[in-house]
């Protein structure tokens, strides 16, 4: 299978690892909303926000890992289309105006 090693673990360097959001089952969406109403992820990600700014690690690493997915092991920086600058500031912008409101 692609991406996984002899063991069906992925392998280092491995591109499919997981389904990107906007290729997850509907219904399981539908599912989620209905489990956690924005309300509760709303406040949930607040809290987040909250421990992080208060140096807790392990949730500024959540929160970051939530917004901007998790890091590469390495970054090629000859590949075009990746985060730049700009794009960072637009979502880091994007969630300021949620904790905001």
């Amino acid at each position: 299978m692609r991406g996984k090693d002899a063991d069906g673990k992925f392998a280092k360097g491995n591109k499919f690892g997981s389904i990107p959001r906007n290729k997850v089952d509907p219904g399981l969406l539908t599912l989620m909303s209905v489990a956690m109403p924005s309300s509760k992820r709303l406040k949930i990600l607040k809290k987040a926000v909250e421990q992080a700014i208060e140096g807790d690690k392990a949730a500024r690493e959540w929160l970051f890992n939530y917004v901007y997915g998790k890091a590469p092991d390495t970054v090629d920086l000859n590949v075009s289309g990746g985060l730049t600058w700009d794009v960072i500031k637009g979502r880091l912008n994007d969630a300021e105006e949620v904790i905001n409101d």
